[in-house]
């Protein structure tokens, strides 16, 4: 009895020996090998928005000089989305209206909104006076009716509802004004230097401008912040009302152009006609504006022929989304024996076909941290080069909070794991 009674009593010591001594142990382990990943899907769960970079991006290095992709556009851009390089431009920052595509802006702070919990999809929203007296294209909203954010969303993606635009806008910013005022601050924060908004539709109203580069800025934000947005804007045909109402997409492109899931069209008679569209093919997506176009037919096929330059010339070998899932890394002491690592931010490389054997990418992670672990805690990066050449880094960051261990658990798992006769 006496020399089993010393033997407790020593697990115990030593136990608690083993307990200080992890809780003054290094944070985090030594670095782990570092793994080559294949490319990330192309979408993931959203993650807080990422300010863009105010300056444009460099273009991929091309053989030859581009030529002009659209013709008979006043002006349009293409960009690679993964890392928001622009391939090809024409005057891309010149001040323009650009009539419904206004409202990938109002989407935009919808989606935030949900995102950040100050609203949901099956919240009801009742149509005031100024959105039921709304020009232009129309799901007839009358006076008091109540329609759910969902459909009218919906109806400001498939059929440019500048009625459903106005409900959404005052419902968000609580006053009209004060929603042109939060798209303004958002359009500042993206870096949109040559846009100002003055509504939340797009019709033609003085001081209202845009620029293609700017319009490529925030398309980029929605596919790659807030991807949902693809759920709807790549939706043929909806019906409202019980099946009385039926909205057929206003963007052709969806039908003419593989891939295509987005976004928006614009059309007044200050503006002309205007699309701005992306379209994903493998991990390779594209964004291509196109803007002051003279007919419907041309928005469409000269957006085609931008859209199929890109996927011709250029490949994206790796890319990541906000959130989505690299790893999982050890944790010791906490109360989950891992913790999922996710990429930070969007983050992509893209070059001329024929050299995407030359991006390769490197994951480096500790072999284990300590708890606690905070949610968004970076762990780690992913390493990008180019023929040998550095391509850029993005964040790997803790996917949820490990928190330690108490002293009870810890004593109780380090006693069970080392005495077998107990197990």
């Amino acid at each position: 009895m006496r020399t089993r009674r010393r033997a407790m009593t020593l697990a115990v010591v030593l136990a608690l020996v083993v307990w200080l001594a992890a809780l003054t142990a290094p944070a985090a382990g030594p670095a782990a090998p570092a793994m080559a990943p294949a490319a990330g899907p192309s979408s993931a769960t959203a993650a807080p928005p990422v300010t863009a970079a105010a300056a444009t991006p460099p273009a991929p290095s091309a053989a030859a000089p581009i030529p002009d992709l659209a013709p008979h556009a006043a002006s349009a851009v293409l960009m690679d989305a993964a890392s928001g390089s622009v391939i090809w431009s024409k005057n891309a920052n010149e001040p323009r209206q650009a009539a419904s595509i206004t409202k990938l802006m109002t989407m935009a702070l919808v989606l935030d909104a949900i995102r950040g919990g100050r609203l949901q999809w099956s919240d009801e929203v009742s149509a005031s006076e100024g959105a039921v007296h709304t020009a232009g294209s129309q799901i007839w909203l009358e006076l008091g009716e109540n329609m759910s954010v969902k459909d009218l969303f919906t109806a400001v993606a498939v059929a440019s509802a500048n009625d459903a635009a106005y409900a959404l806008a005052e419902h968000v910013g609580g006053t009209y004004d004060n929603f042109i005022a939060r798209m303004n601050a958002k359009a500042q924060a993206l870096g949109m230097k040559d846009t100002v908004y003055r509504n939340p539709h797009g019709l033609d109203e003085q001081g209202q401008q845009t620029s293609a580069y700017d319009i490529a800025l925030l398309a980029r934000y929605l596919v790659t912040q807030d991807p949902q947005v693809l759920r709807y804007s790549k939706l043929w045909e909806y019906r409202l009302r019980q099946n009385k109402l039926w909205l057929v997409n206003r963007n052709k492109l969806i039908k003419m152009f593989a891939g295509t899931d987005g976004l928006k069209t614009g059309f007044t008679t200050g503006a002309g006609y205007g699309l701005a569209a992306t379209a994903l093919r493998g991990t390779t997506r594209m964004i291509a504006v196109v803007l002051g176009e003279p007919t419907s037919e041309l928005r469409f096929s000269e957006t085609a022929q931008v859209l199929q330059y890109g996927f011709a010339h250029y490949v994206t070998p790796v890319a990541w989304q906000p959130g989505q899932k690299v790893a999982a890394v050890p944790v010791e002491v906490g109360t989950a024996p891992t913790v999922d690592v996710e990429a930070a931010a969007a983050f992509g490389v893209t070059v001329p076909r024929g050299r995407g054997a030359e991006v390769e990418s490197q994951v480096e992670l500790p072999l284990f941290v300590r708890a606690p672990v905070a949610k968004g805690q970076q762990l780690g990066e992913i390493v990008v080069t180019s023929g040998g050449a550095p391509a850029g880094s993005v964040a790997l960051v803790a996917a949820a909070a490990v928190p330690r261990v108490g002293p009870f658990g810890l004593f109780a798992r380090l006693f069970l794991a080392g005495w077998p006769w107990l197990r």
